[in-house]
C-alpha cells in the first residue's frame, strides 16, 4: 500500500476544503502548517497533531469527527 492509497486517503477532509473552495496552500495557510503537511493530512501519511486539529476543526467550522479525525480525540 503506497501514500496515495485512495483507502488511507481523507476524504472528508478534502470534501470539506473543497466545499469552502480552498486550495491546499490556502487551508494550510488557515491552519498555520506547512502545505506539504497538510497535503499530508489529505493523503493520509501524517495526522495532526492536537493544536492543529483544533485550528483545522475552527477553520472548517466542524467537530473533529466530521474531518475524519475522531481518532486523534480519543488517544
Amino acid at each position: 500500500m503506497n501514500a496515495t492509497d485512495p483507502e488511507k486517503r481523507n476524504n472528508q477532509l478534502r470534501q470539506a476544503r473543497r466545499r469552502r473552495m480552498l486550495t491546499i496552500k490556502e487551508t494550510a495557510k488557515l491552519v498555520k502548517v506547512s502545505p506539504i503537511t497538510y497535503s499530508r493530512w489529505e493523503l493520509g501519511t501524517q495526522k495532526p497533531r492536537l493544536a492543529s486539529l483544533k485550528d483545522l476543526c475552527d477553520a472548517f467550522e466542524m467537530p473533529a469527527e466530521k474531518l475524519g479525525f475522531g481518532d486523534l480525540l480519543k488517544e
